[in-house]
């Protein structure tokens, strides 16, 4: 039995039948699936939610649990590894959604867009002392995996130099070089914008701090896609308010939706969007679709085409 806590029209629905020949049942949170379904239940979809390591106990048939996201930081890891209860996620259909929003928020930065909305708000003729170009800035990419990977092929074509950091350093298509993490503050210096892509786990917790925001150029734009809790939003508000860093454009926060008492509202050098980035109108079509491609391996025993590392936790 397969069971959905996230909204599905018939649509939707029909189409997990027609290529699966199961049908998929929704229900509310993944703690309101009824008592006389539990046992029953082999497969669950749902958001990157709360998932009590006790109400895990009680799916006594459980088997394959697809997160509609990339993010899995909420889920019982250590649970789910005893049980042998198989995870996967979304990971893989944000690429281009996510590569056109951190393009346009570098042009928006580069060719200071806010600054001309805000004067066509005053009806006011502006000047063109903070206009700038990609070609021939540095991007740092911090998570050099596969998004990081097409959005730096993408801003190579606007002729930017890029440059990347992950866990072990490799060569990674569309960057000049990628470096391990212990090299974090000596990459930091030479951008001009930073993108922060990694995935939440205890090692990248308050990754970017007063530290590493120091480390960047007076002059460079932060951008956080990854999770609220991997920039220390105390030190991120400091560096903007003291002039450490020149912008950020931020789509993660620790506390979601942004509260309105937040100081960064009221920035001109931000851009705050809803958590958005990988989002688009067709989202949940196209994760059902993807997770039907890894229903039908899990079902056939083959490796599944996102699996999540329960070691790893992502």
């Amino acid at each position: 039995m397969i069971i959905s806590t996230v909204p599905l029209n018939q649509e939707v629905r029909q189409m997990v039948w027609e290529q699966t020949g199961e049908e998929i049942t929704v229900c509310g949170t993944i703690s309101e699936i009824p008592a006389e379904q539990l046992a029953l239940v082999d497969v669950i979809v749902a958001r990157n939610e709360s998932f009590p390591a006790e109400l895990l106990e009680k799916f006594d048939n459980l088997k394959l649990l697809y997160i509609m996201s990339a993010g899995v930081d909420r889920l019982p890891f250590l649970e789910l590894r005893a049980r042998g209860i198989r995870v996967c996620n979304a990971s893989g259909i944000h690429g281009q959604q996510m590569t056109e929003h951190a393009l346009g928020v570098m042009i928006a930065f580069s060719r200071d867009i806010s600054g001309s909305i805000r004067n066509q708000g005053k009806r006011m003729w502006g000047d063109y002392s903070r206009l700038s170009e990609l070609a021939g800035t540095t991007l740092c990419i911090i998570g050099a995996g596969r998004i990081g990977k097409d959005i730096a092929k993408a801003a190579s074509v606007f002729g930017m130099r890029v440059i990347g950091l992950k866990r072990f350093a490799s060569p990674v298509e569309g960057f000049e070089q990628v470096y391990d993490m212990s090299r974090l503050h000596e990459v930091l210096k030479q951008a001009d914008y930073v993108i922060l892509l990694t995935p939440l786990t205890k090692e990248t917790v308050n990754l970017m701090g007063e530290r590493e925001f120091a480390a960047m150029k007076e002059t460079a734009v932060f951008l956080n896609l990854s999770r609220g809790e991997t920039v220390d939003e105390t030190a991120l508000i400091a560096a903007l308010r003291g002039g450490v860093i020149g912008g950020a454009a931020l789509d993660v926060f620790r506390q979601e939706p942004l509260p309105v008492a937040s100081e960064l509202w009221d920035m001109e050098n931000v851009i705050i969007t809803p958590h958005s980035a990988g989002i688009t109108r067709n989202y949940v079509e196209s994760s059902i679709r993807h997770f039907v491609k890894n229903l039908l391996l899990f079902r056939s025993g083959q490796e599944l085409l996102s699996p999540v590392d329960l070691v790893e936790c992502y």
